[in-house]
């Protein structure tokens, strides 16, 4: 391994050969060297690499950055060392004006322009400040996993070895990627074949990359999910003339930014739109009010009955909706509670079997209709209800034997319940669902016993976010329940990585890691 003051150059001419060795082993380590040198030739840097990696001995195993599969998560650290160099890049992209190219298909004279200014942009990289945590070995990273790591950081580190790594890409995480736009347009001459346009047409932060390279992607454009795209109605408003016999209804009615775009065309398209899917979408309530006269025959109620923002328009017009609409679908929308309360006796009834037991809103209705309606009660839904827990214990002598154990355990306020009654129910808990409840630990580190320790469900403990301050506090008991690969998809797991490196570092699945956000300072 060469030192920092010397430089490997790149020559033409090979050296002169050597005298015929007398063992094969030698000639083999010849070749071993020669081979060596190639790649450090290759990828040896002009400077010193930037921060993070401010130590070479992160970069003893390069091969490790050159494995056309994904490496196994848990992989030996101690691979050999074959060079303590990698390519140094400058990397940032041009921040540019947004023009549309001009050998785009479709006139400017053609266009019909967006009531109000398109304003998105994409993550613009000044310069290479990906930092990862001094705790974080590059060499361990999954590059293929990093490709869904949703952060802006991990798409830099991407196009930092991009040269060395690009073939190990997993391009559908990638394509899908949102900070992954300026990484994909930077190499997109020389990509193409390999783009997941499908992925590309749901990324949320397409709509530029469109309008600027819409002459190289126009073919490959998946109209099922661009019309879904939120981030891409600027794009279909613009150029509505010369695309919309490609859309695709169904996508572009549940579409949350089409108010702008339906309203401007809507005598044009409303024999077009698909009213089930279109009657769910949040921001479809202010056009049907707008055209109610020409639509309220079309409306699917189904559908709109679960739309949360739709009640103002069933109160306006109630005397009208009122025979069409799904009592069952309206009991369980959160903002439906005033018009149950006001026609109580409609919806007494159909209450039994509804979801409306686990709407949290509903809780005051509950408790002033309690002795009429407690008959009535679904307890699989009612000890879901997060606000349910105040009457279940105002009415606990009443109701404990009712109490579906399994949903109540999944209850994030069932903890106060669990406590105040543990001598009683602590044998009917269902710790399988309770190691997941995000507020356990409380109970954990009070009643904490054999007995306890036994019943734990330790791959659901491990993934609970929550859990890992409880595990690092009696590390020494835990250690030997912990299961490695649950807790490695624990998105709070550098926090035990971070303070016991040593120990865990060699056992975690660094396939998880990769895609963990907070591994970037």
């Amino acid at each position: 391994m060469c030192d920092n003051t010397t430089k490997i150059t790149k020559t033409t001419k090979t050296t002169k050969t050597t005298k015929t060795t007398k063992t094969t082993k030698t000639t083999i380590q010849k070749k071993m060297i020669n081979f060596l040198l190639f790649y450090m030739i290759k990828y040896v840097p002009d400077n010193p690499l930037p921060s993070p990696f401010t130590s070479s001995a992160k970069f003893n195993n390069i091969m490790s950055l050159n494995t056309p599969a994904r490496r196994n998560a848990s992989s030996n650290s101690n691979s050999n060392s074959n060079s303590n160099s990698n390519r140094r890049r400058n990397n940032y992209v041009k921040k540019e004006k947004h023009v549309i190219n001009s050998d785009t298909p479709y006139p400017d004279s053609s266009i019909s322009i967006l009531q109000t200014e398109y304003t998105h942009t994409h993550p613009i990289i000044a310069e290479n400040n990906s930092t990862l945590k001094s705790f974080i070995d590059v060499c361990r990273l999954d590059w293929a996993v990093l490709c869904s790591n949703k952060t802006r950081n991990a798409m830099i580190l991407l196009d930092t070895y991009w040269n060395e790594i690009q073939y190990a890409i997993d391009w559908t995480a990638l394509c899908g990627n949102p900070h992954a736009i300026f990484l994909i347009e930077k190499h997109l001459d020389h990509i193409q074949d390999r783009i997941d346009w499908s992925e590309l047409c749901s990324n949320e932060n397409i709509g530029l990359m469109l309008e600027k390279h819409w002459d190289k992607i126009q073919y490959n454009i998946n109209w099922y999910n661009l019309c879904y795209n939120k981030d891409a109605i600027s794009f279909i408003n613009k150029y509505w003339n010369c695309i919309q016999d490609k859309i695709k209804w169904k996508y572009l009615c549940q579409n949350e930014n089409i108010i702008i775009l339906f309203d401007k065309y809507w005598l044009s398209i409303q024999n077009k739109i698909i009213w089930e899917y279109f009657c769910k979408n949040k921001f479809a309530c202010p056009l049907i009010e707008k055209y109610w006269d020409q639509v309220k025959n079309s409306v699917v109620w189904t559908s709109l009955c679960e739309n949360r923002y739709a009640m103002s328009l069933f109160e306006k017009h109630w005397d009208y909706i009122q025979t069409k609409i799904n009592l069952r679908n309206l009991c369980s929308n959160p903002n439906a509670i005033q018009l149950i309360t006001q026609n109580w006796s409609k919806f007494k009834p159909i209450i039994e079997d509804s979801s409306f037991w686990s709407n949290p809103e509903a809780i005051k209705l509950i408790e002033l209709n309690w002795s009429n309606i407690k008959h009535l009660i679904n307890w699989n839904y009612f000890c879901y209800n997060p606000n349910a827990i105040m009457l279940i214990d105002k009415y606990w002598n009443e109701v404990k034997s009712k109490i579906n154990w399994k949903s109540l355990c999944a209850n994030s306020n069932c903890i106060y319940i669990l406590d105040k009654y543990w001598s009683q129910i602590r044998h009917n808990i269902d710790w399988e669902i309770l190691c997941s409840n995000l507020n356990v630990c409380i109970l954990l580190e009070k009643y904490w016993n054999d007995s306890i320790q036994s019943r734990i469900f330790w791959h659901d403990l491990c993934l609970n976010p929550n859990a890992i301050e409880f595990v690092d506090k009696y590390w020494d008991k835990l250690f030997n329940n912990i299961i490695w690969e649950s807790i490695s998809q624990n998105p709070n797991i550098l926090i035990l990585l971070e303070r016991r490196t040593p120990q865990v570092e060699h056992r975690l699945h660094w396939t998880y890691i990769s895609s963990n956000k907070n591994i970037f300072e």
